[in-house]
Parts: structure tokens; sequence; C-alpha cells
């Protein structure tokens, strides 16, 4: 069994060791949006990618 502490510092371990790599660091894409969700309900984080996919579709999103 694992907690949430042990596992968010595996994964702050993990993004220092791929973003500070010599060869190909993990880095964002140029165009990435960026989600901070410390202050959003997950509803609000989900409606905020939603809102973001919507704005990038050429003929909107099919949906009716």
């Amino acid at each position: 069994s694992t907690t949430i502490t042990a596992l968010r510092a595996d994964l702050e371990a993990r993004d220092a060791r791929d973003t500070q790599r010599s060869v190909a660091p993990l880095k964002p894409a140029q165009d990435a949006l960026q989600l901070d969700n410390s202050s959003l309900t997950i509803d609000e984080s989900v409606a905020q990618v939603l809102d973001w996919w919507q704005s990038k579709q050429v003929f909107g999103s099919g949906r009716t």
C-alpha cells in the first residue's frame, strides 16, 4: 500500500529526472495549455479543458 504523500514524491522525482535529462528532456509542447486546477473543482477543471478543446475545433464539436 502507498500513501498520497509517497505517490506525490515519486511523481515529483520522476518529473525532475525527466525534465533535467540531457537527451530529449521532458517539456511542454509550444502550444500546450497548462491547467492550474489547485483552486478549481473537478467539474470546473473538466469544463475548462472542454472549453479549450471546443475553441480548437475548426468546424464545431459535432454535438447537437
